[in-house]
């Protein structure tokens, strides 16, 4: 049976949840009150797992393996995005322990296979299980349910209008907004890099260097980035071309900018193509100096006065989207050609920086300018905006609240779901959640 075990039958027993008290190599006892959801990134498994460690509860991330000398033979113990997981499960003792993370932890070892039979162990017998939420299990009204995500919604657009408050009452309006356009054009594997650039290469300092023209902007962009082909280790000499050529001349003759990112900083792993960071940043280079003269703030707000809420939010959406082009058209990273030819920055990742940027930054400031009007022009785009693009997040929790048709979410009923998730499902906080708590005349 050894031989023919497999990691994914490891995983499903994992998540069967049916398994008792462990004990790990340290001597810790372990018990699951969640295993967690299935990772789409590098670094774990199984995402937001809950356990019982010691009779302390842990939240964290769970790697899977057939031996428990894998950890060490793949490299964990060198790889910084090991460094979340809280627990390494193994069905077999294969040696290599204590497992340790990068950052010097040591990661308690549970062995399965001590605590499972032959018929338990047999990978035929286990099949995928659809994780669905105990309450939504009981039955509820599908309306009730989609009135619960509109209002949780509502909460989580609330919280970003406060956020950008704080943000307003210390620093310009106009750097506030452009900090977080770009940072969300970093997705959620580059937003700190970003931010850290737009920081870096403040917007005063990006209007002197449109003056020149928006090659030189881009070549800044790059430069404080620490993305240039020259600033990457052993990487310069492979890359010739004329727009490297033009932007590693202009970015060393601007000796003023000495403050800048290492590139080790950002992300590149699992990134598809068109997403890659240099992509993104030419795309910010191109919508800078799109509202080069009117600013972003006033250029984004006539947009918010166009027609009815639906087409305000469409319009938003056009003045966002960077359409291919020119070099990075038929690039996504320095010397790298593509054929994929996909926008810079497209129609879907748009809407998402109208949602969770645009609006929310204008409801904050016509609060703080008491501007009624604007306020609620605001509320009613984001109350009818078209529904988004789905993440790992949101199509989990329609799993859990078995919502098989996401055409019918709104955006704002898509954010109640990311409500839900990070205030009370990720961290099984289930008595508190709405979900528990409508009363049970509204079930079904």
């Amino acid at each position: 049976m050894k031989k023919s075990i497999r990691e994914k039958d490891i995983a499903l027993l994992w998540e069967s949840r049916s398994l008792p008290v462990m004990e790990a190599d340290s001597g810790v006892r372990v018990q699951v009150l969640y295993p967690g959801r299935d990772s789409v990134r590098k670094g774990c498994d199984f995402q937001d797992a809950i356990l019982i460690i010691d009779d302390k509860k842990v939240h964290g991330d769970v790697e899977i393996h057939v031996s428990s000398d894998l950890w060490h033979s793949h490299g964990h113990h060198r790889d910084p995005s090991y460094n979340t997981i809280i627990l390494h499960v193994a069905m077999w003792e294969g040696g290599g322990l204590p497992a340790t993370a990068q950052n010097g932890a040591v990661i308690p070892t549970v062995i399965l296979g001590r605590y499972l039979s032959q018929h338990t162990c047999n990978p035929v017998s286990r099949k995928k299980m659809r994780q669905t939420c105990g309450y939504i299990s009981s039955g509820y009204n599908e309306r009730v349910i989609h009135q619960t995500l509109q209002r949780a919604g509502v909460e989580r657009f609330q919280q970003k209008v406060n956020k950008f408050k704080l943000e307003l009452c210390r620093g310009d309006p106009e750097q506030v907004l452009y900090s977080h356009i770009a940072r969300a054009l970093g997705y959620a594997r580059n937003t700190v890099p970003f931010e850290r650039t737009a920081q870096k290469l403040p917007l005063g300092g990006i209007r002197e260097l449109l003056q020149e023209d928006v090659l030189t902007l881009r070549a800044c962009l790059f430069g404080v980035a620490g993305l240039l082909p020259s600033q990457r280790s052993g990487n310069a000499s492979f890359f010739t071309d004329e727009e490297i050529d033009t932007l590693e001349r202009r970015w060393s003759a601007r000796t003023d900018m000495l403050r800048q990112l290492q590139s080790s900083e950002w992300c590149f792993h699992g990134i598809r193509p068109g997403n890659h960071p240099s992509r993104r940043l030419a795309a910010l280079s191109i919508l800078l100096q799109r509202y080069f003269y009117s600013g972003l703030s006033e250029g984004l707000l006539e947009l918010l006065g166009c027609g009815s809420p639906v087409r305000a939010g469409l319009q938003i959406e056009n003045g966002l989207i960077i359409e291919a082009g020119g070099y990075w058209g038929r690039h996504y990273d320095f010397g790298v050609c593509s054929d994929i030819c996909s926008a810079l920055l497209g129609r879907g990742k748009a809407a998402e920086i109208a949602v969770n940027v645009v609006l929310p930054y204008f409801a904050s400031l016509a609060l703080e300018n008491r501007d009624i009007s604007l306020i609620c022009r605001v509320i009613d785009i984001y109350s009818e905006y078209h529904s988004l693009s789905e993440n790992e997040i949101t199509r989990y929790m329609r799993s859990m609240l078995s919502l098989d048709q996401p055409g019918r979410l709104s955006a704002c009923r898509q954010q109640g779901l990311l409500h839900l998730y990070h205030k009370y499902c990720r961290l099984k906080d289930c008595s508190r959640c709405p979900m528990a708590i409508i009363p049970k005349r509204v079930r079904v």
